[in-house]
């Protein structure tokens, strides 16, 4: 089983399916050198385990973080807040290049202080998604007020320019023509919801 198209092809068909990355495609790597650099991209093409991209990249050596970041695809964090600010994090990523990633989900609270998005270097970022991190924000006193979504909209040209699309799971409460004034700031954004 050294022959690359076999190992391949075994590798995806596990991505396929309902899998537990912790142990199907560790064991898959486990087999040699060989499979492990076949397993590897998918096992961090998604970096979604119910938990954030900061709080699994923590767990890392940090002279792998790096290492790992090539192959994230997708991934997910949370909006800073009065609650979990920057020193709060468990992983500071800022000098961390994740060159794959084009979809990012960003989970955020209401009422918990002034928010901003956190710094991740995605050079060919192209979605990116606000989620309820409760995942039930249907209540209007659970969803973020347009002062959050300006605070957010005013980090987002600068800390993700090359983000095309917008993504809520939830309409968002805005002041009128803030999706205006995002758009004349960041042109390349346009609003899907």
């Amino acid at each position: 089983l050294g022959i690359a198209e076999i190992v391949g092809h075994i590798i995806s068909f596990l991505a396929q399916e309902y899998y537990d990355p912790e142990t199907d495609l560790v064991s898959a790597a486990l087999v040699s050198e060989f499979w492990l650099a076949e397993a590897l991209p998918v096992i961090w093409e998604y970096v979604y385990y119910a938990t954030t991209l900061q709080d699994v990249f923590s767990t890392l050596d940090p002279n792998r973080r790096q290492f790992c970041a090539n192959f994230v695809g997708f991934a997910q964090t949370r909006v800073f807040n009065g609650t979990h600010t920057p020193p709060d994090s468990s992983c500071d990523l800022s000098g961390i290049v994740f060159p794959r990633m084009t979809d990012l989900v960003m989970y955020v609270e209401a009422q918990r202080g002034e928010c901003s998005l956190p710094t991740l270097n995605c050079p060919n970022l192209r979605r990116m998604t606000f989620d309820g991190w409760d995942d039930h924000p249907s209540m209007e006193s659970d969803r973020l007020g347009p002062d959050d979504w300006e605070s957010i909209f005013w980090d987002l040209p600068t800390k993700y320019p090359s983000v095309k699309e917008l993504e809520f799971e939830y309409p968002p409460h805005l002041y009128p023509f803030a999706l205006r004034r995002l758009k004349a700031r960041h042109p390349k954004e346009t609003e899907d919801s």
